[in-house]
């Protein structure tokens, strides 16, 4: 199981097999991130993240 934590809450997020590329959303705080390396598994706020806050 791939760890790593939300850049957001810095909660912990699990995944068994993390594929770069693919869009996962942080349980605890909701916010959609992208998985950018999978060994080591990371995760990064996806390019629609700025966007979004544009739009409030």
């Amino acid at each position: 199981m791939a760890k790593t934590r939300c850049p957001n809450c810095d909660t912990i997020i699990s995944i068994s097999n993390p594929r770069e590329g693919t869009v996962i959303e942080c349980a605890a705080c909701g916010v959609e991130l992208e998985v950018v390396r999978k060994d080591p598994f990371q995760v990064d706020f996806t390019d629609d993240w700025q966007n979004e806050w544009d739009d409030e």
